[in-house]
């Protein structure tokens, strides 16, 4: 299963590095907002391989004997920390990059 959704990566990938290197090329805020929803599904076959932490996250709630809605509400905070600290780090790195290429 997981060589299946590394192949889902790997397709979508190569069918956005065009359009990847044209936004970073023309910082055009369309092509980027084009992409978006091929960036979603990137996402989600990403987050389902390994290092996502969702043994630990599934130890917890079965340990703790959460209720499915905390258990939800758990997964998807861990789920939006992930989430916005990857973007963050893609923004300060965006920055950092203009900052020092000259």
């Amino acid at each position: 299963m997981f060589e299946f959704l590394f192949d889902v990566q790997r397709t979508i990938k190569s069918l956005l590095t065009t359009d990847i290197n044209t936004y970073a090329a023309s910082e055009n805020w369309h092509v980027l907002l084009a992409m978006l929803p091929f960036g979603i599904l990137f996402g989600m076959a990403h987050a389902l391989t390994p290092g996502h932490s969702k043994i630990v996250l599934a130890s917890y709630v079965v340990g703790s004997g959460l209720p499915p809605l905390r258990a939800t509400l758990v997964s998807m905070a861990l789920s939006a920390t992930h989430i916005t600290s990857a973007v963050l780090l893609a923004a300060i790195t965006n920055t950092l990059h203009r900052c020092f290429s000259v």
